[in-house]
């Protein structure tokens, strides 16, 4: 097992550091290319952030990081294996801002004990004022590799109905939490509020939603039903937790307060969600390669398999290529269900849209209200921009939408047609 504790930033020396001040300066998010947000090679840095809030100027950042991201090396002794890694933070009032509120800096390390897929788990408390949502920007920075990853992360603390005022873990893992809001029929969570609440109200949502339409499409979504399905109360157990299963997929948004908008949203997809484990699954996304005809011809063939299959031979021309096409292809759904899960699946968005067919952006900026993604060189004519806004809704906060226009639709077919052809188009 591994046991990460605080160590000094004075040559390791095993001492507990945690920083703070005000200061200005820097350059504000939205001035910064974070399109490396979408790297997976191997050995990248790719930590996963929770934020909870534990009292009303006290939260603290629940970390995960695989071992085999870190660099181990010998320490003095000669006789043992250490990663040595830090987070430095800074708190601002939105991406745009080139000042910050507070900053710190906390340095741990891990001792390797023969197992480089373990998952290293860990937590630090953070000084956040209540009364508004802010911007937490983290370094986390390899100090025996001097590789770093910045990553970016809303803090959402207006009020103490909203979401990051709920802790969420499996059971059995009290004090680390489930990195997800998403889970299945099967599955059992335990969720807890920071005040302790009588009671929870849920609020349960049944809903189809349709694919997203071309990027040069102009369409407009249909709103949304906010009139539940069904509306219940749970009660905790005697310790103040409370246990809670999906009986069915859905959407079950959780509340303190029924009156009020506010809460945290759980997401009951398909089985194996993020990944798709089934032919008809799989034959979904490729709506956005296919014709309604062709689309409606595989979603009626009896045999799912055959027609996954068929429609990747024809486009790679041989069985090596068809599978190196679907390889890419679902991979890129994946990513974009991990990337963009809201209420909706990820790949069912207009950012997993664009990103299934044309991949990961080279350039991505984001502010408060919007991203901008430019795939190919920054202010060259010839490259592609989306621009998506965010949507507010009280389920999410990684709803966004495009701004659709029909100065796509060339690009669009090109794309679509280059995977027809056996061609990844935009690989990286």
């Amino acid at each position: 097992m591994f046991r990460p504790f605080f160590i000094s930033l004075l040559l390791l020396a095993g001492l507990a550091i945690l920083t703070s001040s005000t200061c200005t300066g820097g350059k504000g998010i939205s001035d910064q290319n974070i399109a490396f947000i979408f790297n997976k090679e191997p050995g990248y840095l790719q930590p996963v952030y929770r934020v909870a809030h534990e009292t009303e100027g006290v939260s603290r950042l629940y970390y995960r990081i695989s071992a085999d991201n870190l660099l181990y090396s010998k320490d003095a002794t000669g006789e043992k294996y250490v990663a040595r890694f830090s987070f430095s933070w800074k708190l601002k009032n939105d991406y745009a801002d080139h000042l910050f509120i507070d900053s710190g800096t906390v340095v741990r390390e891990d001792v390797f004990e023969n197992d480089p897929s373990q998952i290293l788990n860990g937590s630090f408390q953070l000084t956040i004022p209540a009364g508004k949502d802010l911007v937490l920007e983290i370094e986390l920075y390899d100090i025996n590799r001097m590789a770093d990853r910045t990553d970016y992360l809303p803090v959402e603390k207006t009020n103490i109905y909203q979401r990051q005022n709920f802790f969420i873990s499996n059971p059995g893992q009290p004090g680390i939490p489930a990195f997800i809001e998403h889970l299945q029929t099967r599955d059992t969570l335990v969720i807890r509020h920071r005040n302790n609440p009588e009671k929870l109200y849920v609020r349960y949502y049944n809903r189809e939603f349709s694919l997203p339409p071309p990027p040069f499409s102009y369409f407009s979504p249909k709103g949304f039903e906010f009139r539940p399905d069904s509306f219940y109360a749970v009660t905790p157990g005697s310790d103040g937790r409370f246990i809670f299963t999906a009986p069915k997929p859905g959407i079950y948004h959780l509340q303190l307060d029924s009156g009020r908008i506010e809460g945290l949203t759980l997401v009951c997809f398909m089985p194996n969600y993020p990944r798709f484990r089934t032919y008809e699954a799989m034959i979904q996304p490729l709506r956005y390669l296919t014709s309604k005809n062709e689309y409606d011809k595989m979603m009626r063939n009896p045999n799912r398999k055959t027609a996954v299959d068929s429609f990747w031979l024809s486009s790679g021309g041989n069985i090596d290529r068809g599978k190196e096409l679907i390889r890419k292809f679902y991979n890129r759904v994946y990513d974009a269900n991990d990337h963009f899960t809201s209420y909706l699946e990820g790949w069912k968005t207009d950012r997993g849209l664009v990103y299934i067919v044309y991949g990961p952006p080279n350039v991505l900026y984001r502010n408060n209200d919007r991203e901008t993604w430019v795939y190919g060189e920054e202010n060259n004519i010839n490259s592609l921009s989306f621009t998506f806004t965010r949507v507010i809704n009280p389920f999410s906060g990684n709803d966004f939408r495009l701004e659709r226009s029909p100065t796509y639709q060339d690009g669009w077919y090109k794309a679509a047609n280059a995977w027809r052809d056996g061609r990844i188009f935009i690989d990286k």
